[in-house]
């Protein structure tokens, strides 16, 4: 089937991966105001500005999903906890496998919506993206697991995924060189009953406060990249 139309045609960088777009958005800013690796704890309004792990800042704007945030910020009333509480969510597990044989097809990803299948819910060829996502002569899967609650056994999962990717024809067994997982806590926004009500009260409590938000879980839109980046011109 055609699908979204969107998603018929898209670019993809040649090198690096979907990390390579981050990079080039980054390149041109100055790079000692970029801080990697810096968990926000604590966002206290100070005056006119705030207080983010104790240091001074003019403005806020938080990409960091909405229930990250909340743990961070201080006199926070019974309701709106319950309000941040009422945002629900998926999670996901990847599992990544290389596999000894050149790419079959031209396929980018595959939906299974049957159980039966395996525990996943789509798979990408990411080696049809570009030649330099595996070594000549080999390719790749991604095997995206969405769950809840705690992680589920990695290790049992990957082989799992291996045995079930073996039963669908998508690979033989012996031709798997690796497999590799990642887990991710925010994945796809759950669009429950209270969502609309919850989202509101929070978005009003965060504008009360001076807090800009932005992102698929920093503003609790079901957005993809290119919205995301789009989103994020536009507010600037």
């Amino acid at each position: 089937t055609e699908g979204y139309k969107h998603q018929a045609r898209f670019w993809y960088p040649m090198e690096g991966g979907f990390e390579s777009v981050v990079r080039a958005v980054a390149k041109p800013l100055p790079q000692e105001r970029i801080r990697l690796n810096a968990p926000v704890k604590t966002v206290r309004k100070a005056g006119t500005g705030f207080l983010v792990n104790g240091e001074e800042f003019e403005r806020v704007v938080s990409t960091v999903p909405l229930k990250e945030l909340a743990k961070a910020l201080d006199d926070v009333p019974e309701e709106i906890v319950r309000a941040f509480d009422g945002l629900d969510s998926t999670s996901v597990a990847s599992i990544l496998v290389a596999i000894d044989e050149p790419p079959r097809d031209d396929r980018s990803w595959i939906y299974f919506p049957h159980a039966s299948a395996g525990p996943f819910n789509r798979i990408t060829h990411l080696s049809n993206y570009s030649p330099a996502n595996a070594p000549e002569g080999k390719r790749s899967i991604l095997a995206e697991v969405t769950y809840r609650g705690a992680p589920p056994d990695l290790d049992a999962l990957q082989e799992q995924v291996v045995d079930c990717l073996h039963a669908d024809q998508l690979l033989e067994k012996d031709r798997v060189l690796f497999t590799r997982a990642f887990t991710n806590k925010y994945a796809y926004i759950l669009y429950t009953h209270r969502l609309e009500e919850s989202l509101g009260v929070v978005r009003r409590f965060l504008e009360d406060r001076g807090i800009d938000i932005l992102g698929r879980f920093g503003n609790y839109q079901y957005f993809n990249s290119d919205q995301c980046i789009r989103s994020a011109l536009d507010f600037a």
